[in-house]
């Protein structure tokens, strides 16, 4: 169950996604950067990364992996500025 921004109660999973895609994007707008910025950024964390960093940090996160960082967090509080706590997750 979730409250709207127009004070609705949306109990259905469509319109809980689909406020929480609204909510989240009007919190974190695309950030302008140019190319040779994103060139720059790419050379210097690889370049320094050891060769066996590189292949942990490319393999995926595992199911397991996910709930055990998200049930080391604090009940009913929310780790970043978005409200969201980690009992949503």
């Amino acid at each position: 169950m979730l409250i709207d921004k127009e004070d609705v109660t949306q109990t259905t999973t469509r319109v809980i996604l689909h406020t929480f895609v609204e909510f989240v994007q009007s919190k974190c707008e695309p950030i302008q950067v140019d190319d040779a910025c994103v060139t720059r950024v790419e050379r210097a964390g690889y370049s320094t990364l050891p060769l066996g960093w590189r292949d942990f940090l490319g393999t995926p996160i595992t199911e397991e992996e996910l709930k055990a960082a998200v049930n080391k967090g604090a009940y009913n509080q929310s780790p970043g500025r978005d409200g969201i706590c980690l009992e949503f997750f």
